[in-house]
C-alpha cells in the first residue's frame, strides 16, 4: 500500500484501491482483468478531464 499512499488525490487513490480489491461475487461477477484495467483508465482519463467517448464504446461493446 505504500506505493498509493503518495498518490496526491484521495478520490483517485479510492478508485485504484476498490478496482483492485472488489472481487465479492454477490457485488461483482466479472474478473477479466483486463477488462477491469480498461475500464480504470477509462474512469482515470475522465475523472482528469479526457475524452472517454470512443473507449467507453469500445469497452461497452467488448472489443
Amino acid at each position: 500500500m505504500e506505493l498509493y499512499s503518495r498518490t496526491a488525490d484521495p478520490v483517485i487513490m479510492d478508485l485504484i484501491l476498490s478496482s483492485f480489491l472488489n472481487r465479492d461475487p454477490a457485488e461483482y461477477s466479472n474478473t477479466d482483468d483486463k477488462r477491469n484495467a480498461s475500464m480504470l483508465l477509462i474512469l482515470l482519463n475522465s475523472l482528469s478531464g479526457r475524452d472517454v467517448r470512443n473507449e467507453m464504446l469500445r469497452y461497452i461493446k467488448g472489443q
